[in-house]
């Protein structure tokens, strides 16, 4: 089962150099072969970290509560929510089978909720369909995002190498196609691909 993993930075993160994040790097060394996507969120220009996005591979929802709360920013504080939320994927694979795009293209991270009352086979069907139609390599990750007992899709996720505008423009035009009708609550940040420094 995959999950969305988010944690949106509060007013105790620390952006200076700090032992902690060094922490956060081999807590997720030890998830590597669950980790699907990661990567920070960022302010518009991109010079500020806002908050954190890892998608995973895990056994159940335990398992990715831990995940996610067992993280060193999170234990310390550091992020001011901390949200978990059961995918159903629409591509496959991971980040890292993408192709990497030059260092100055930019990406995004963005979410849209769905009104509509639509099955989860019905709206993740869909997107597969539209995504395969589109051939784009540039979706990292799409998929939607369930409810919490896991019946109907309550909205879509997606990273992807576009600025964040056209992120906003795809993703509402996904909901539309996949339920009918218009995206609600979209959300959508500057991300970067994530990991390890060099």
């Amino acid at each position: 089962m995959q999950f969305l993993v988010l944690g949106k930075d509060g007013p105790d993160f620390v952006y200076e150099p700090h032992e902690l994040h060094e922490a956060h790097w081999a807590y997720m060394d030890e998830w590597t072969t669950a980790l699907i996507a990661r990567g920070p969120t960022l302010s518009p220009d991109g010079a500020d970290h806002t908050g954190s996005v890892h998608v995973v591979d895990l056994g159940d929802a335990t398992l990715a509560q831990r995940f996610a709360l067992d993280e060193p920013y999170a234990r310390a504080g550091w992020y001011s929510e901390v949200s978990v939320i059961a995918m159903q994927p629409c591509v496959d694979g991971t980040m890292w089978d993408r192709p990497t795009p030059a260092a100055q293209n930019l990406a995004a991270f963005v979410r849209a909720d769905i009104v509509a009352e639509r099955t989860t086979e019905h709206v993740a069907d869909t997107l597969r369909r539209l995504l395969a139609e589109s051939d784009d390599p540039q979706w990292l990750y799409a998929g939607a995002a369930l409810s919490e007992d896991r019946d109907r899709a309550v909205g879509l996720v997606g990273l992807v190498d576009r600025p964040p505008e056209s992120a906003r423009q795809s993703i509402e035009a996904f909901v539309l196609a996949t339920t009918g009708c218009a995206a609600s609550g979209v959300e959508c940040h500057r991300w970067q691909r994530g990991g390890r420094p060099d």
